[in-house]
C-alpha cells in the first residue's frame, strides 16, 4: 500500500493525469499596447497542487478542476503566462507528462516556448527548485522562490519517493544540487522563506543554509513556521508587481516580520489595505466555520 505521505505515481486515476498536458498558456492583452509584451512568466506548482494524498483528491483537482496554481497571483507586467504542474509532486523528476517526461525535455520545451521573451520564474516549495532551476537554465531576468528546497540530497525520500528513487541516475539528479548552478548566472533570485521552520518535512532553516551569501541570491527571512508562500495575498501580489529595485533594495540578513516587510514595500496606504484584507480573510473564514457547524 502507498505511503499516505507519498504523492499518488500510479494506476488509472495517475495515469489519466500524466497523460494530460498538464501545462497552460494564457496571453493578456492588456500589456499589448505597452513595452512589456515581450515578457513571459513562468508559474510552477507545488506539491500542494492537490493533498490529501489520494486518488479521489487527485481526481478531483486535476481531472475534474483542471487546477493550477498562481491563477490568483499574477505577474501583472507580462504579456505571456505559462503555468506549469507537477502531477506526480515529486520535484519534477519525471517531468509533467508522458511526453515532456524530464526535467530536460521540460526545459527544452519552455525554452521554444520563451524564445524571444524576458523571463520571470515563479514558484513555491517544489515549485520554488523548479522556478529557480528554470531560471538559472533559461537565464531568466527574476526568479521569485518562495521557501525553495536548493538541494534534493536533504529531503526525505519517505514523502518524495521518486526523487529517491532517481538518487543513483546521473541524468535524473544531475539537478538535484541547485548551488551548482548559481554564482555566474545573471539571473536574480529572490528567495523568501520561513525561518522559524525546522521540521523533519521542509525544513526550511536547513535549506536556506545552503545559499547563504551566494552571488545572485537575495534572501528575505520571515519569522514564520509556514512553509510555502509564507505571506498574506495581498502582500504577495504587490511582492511579486513590485519594481524590482525596490526589492533587491530591501533585502536584508536578519529574519523580520511579515508586517515589518510590507511597511518597507508598501506605503501607509497600501499597508492599510493589507490590513483590511487580512481581516476581511480572517472574518469570511470565521464565518464560513460557523456555518458548517
Amino acid at each position: 500500500m502507498t505511503n499516505s505521505m507519498q504523492s499518488i505515481t500510479e494506476g488509472d486515476i495517475w495515469n489519466q493525469a500524466y497523460q494530460l498536458d498538464n501545462y497552460e498558456i494564457v496571453y493578456d492583452n492588456r500589456c499589448l499596447k505597452t513595452d512589456n509584451k515581450k515578457i513571459c512568466a513562468i508559474y510552477f506548482s507545488s506539491s500542494g497542487i492537490y493533498y490529501p494524498n489520494t486518488e479521489n483528491e487527485l481526481k478531483k483537482c486535476i481531472l475534474e478542476k483542471n487546477y493550477y496554481e498562481w491563477k490568483k497571483h499574477k505577474i501583472q507586467r507580462a504579456y505571456k503566462h505559462i503555468y506549469v504542474r507537477d502531477v506526480s509532486k515529486n520535484f519534477y523528476v519525471i517531468g509533467i507528462n508522458h511526453c515532456i517526461n524530464s526535467i530536460d525535455s521540460l526545459i527544452d520545451f519552455l525554452r521554444d516556448e520563451t524564445e524571444g521573451y524576458e523571463i520571470i520564474t515563479i514558484g513555491s516549495s517544489g515549485g520554488a527548485y523548479m522556478a529557480a532551476l528554470a531560471g538559472l537554465l533559461l537565464d531568466a531576468k527574476t526568479a521569485y522562490c518562495f521557501s525553495c528546497f536548493w538541494s534534493l540530497n536533504h529531503i526525505n525520500y519517505n514523502v518524495w519517493h521518486l526523487v529517491g528513487k532517481y538518487q543513483n541516475d546521473k541524468d535524473k539528479s544531475k539537478y538535484y544540487d541547485l548551488t551548482s548552478f548559481l554564482g555566474n548566472k545573471r539571473t536574480n533570485v529572490i528567495y523568501v522563506y520561513p525561518s522559524l521552520n525546522d521540521d523533519v518535512i521542509n525544513n526550511d532553516l536547513l535549506q536556506s543554509q545552503f545559499v547563504k551569501n551566494k552571488k545572485n541570491v537575495y534572501s528575505f527571512s520571515i519569522k514564520s513556521r509556514l512553509h510555502g508562500v509564507c505571506m498574506n495575498g495581498f502582500l504577495l501580489d504587490e511582492f511579486i508587481n513590485a519594481p524590482e529595485d525596490l526589492i533587491l533594495s530591501n533585502c536584508s540578513k536578519i529574519s523580520e516580520s511579515e508586517m515589518s516587510l510590507a511597511l518597507k514595500i508598501l506605503g501607509w496606504k497600501q499597508f492599510a489595505l493589507m490590513i483590511v484584507f487580512i481581516v476581511r480573510t480572517r472574518v469570511k473564514k470565521i464565518i464560513s466555520k460557523i456555518k458548517t457547524i
